[in-house]
């Protein structure tokens, strides 16, 4: 087996900008906030392995730590996951300069994130830091943010968000949720 295939079996099975409703607009509490970060998906590890990586930029909407629950369930619930799944939260800081991450004292960081759930949907979440080293062994693969300008977009929607669309556009019967 060459390189190239080596490094094609690590490569996630989903890698995409996901979009959600974040939790609201600063000023407007509650106003849904549109919210996008990377996620990247390994199906065929045991366990699965999900990181949410933050996209560094100021218009990415509700923070992945501040949503954790909620973009974890909808995850869950739109690629049709099954337990046990490893979830990890990146911050790669990718976008400041050396001189902003010295100043500000940014780093790149991976945390896994465990959540406590019930009928299927995550809440109390709970970090716990990892070495980032240790991340990037246990997937197998860069957490590198090339290439986030390229990949699909996915909008996640819950399956009260999903009925509403399908009742708007006079659609009955499934609403494309199990």
């Amino acid at each position: 087996m060459n390189n190239s295939t080596c490094k094609n079996l690590n490569e996630p099975d989903i890698d995409v900008i996901a979009v959600w409703s974040g939790h609201g607009y600063p000023d407007r509490p509650n106003a849904l906030y549109e919210s996008t970060a990377r996620v990247r998906i390994w199906k065929k590890k045991s366990p699965l392995i999900v990181v949410f990586s933050d996209l560094d930029a100021e218009d990415s909407g509700t923070s992945i730590t501040n949503c954790s629950e909620n973009l974890a369930t909808l995850v869950k619930l739109h690629y049709q996951l099954t337990e046990p799944i490893i979830w990890l939260e990146h911050y790669n800081r990718h976008k400041h300069s050396e001189l902003e991450r010295k100043f500000h004292r940014l780093s790149e960081s991976i945390s896994q994130v465990l959540y406590c759930t019930k009928n299927g949907y995550y809440f109390h979440s709970r970090w716990k830091h990892s070495d980032l080293d240790e991340a990037r062994k246990l997937i197998g693969h860069s957490l590198s943010m090339d290439g986030q300008f390229d990949l699909p977009v996915v909008r996640l929607t819950t399956p009260y968000e999903q009925k509403q669309k399908d009742a708007r556009n006079g659609e009955k019967g499934c609403s494309g949720w199990s």
